[in-house]
């Protein structure tokens, strides 16, 4: 039957929407809202304490 076609097909949808979700979505996330990553101020926060 076409049990085989329909496995890959949930397979396949399932990792897209997992990288998806996991990689491109937040990636996207921060370049649309110009998050960068704030290295110097926990640098100094360590170096304080």
């Amino acid at each position: 039957m076409f049990w085989g076609t329909l496995a890959y097909t949930l397979i396949g949808g399932t990792l897209a929407g997992t990288i998806l979700t996991l990689v491109f979505l937040p990636a996207m996330y921060s370049i649309w809202f110009k998050i960068r990553p704030d290295s110097g101020s926990t640098r100094a926060a360590t170096q304080h304490a």
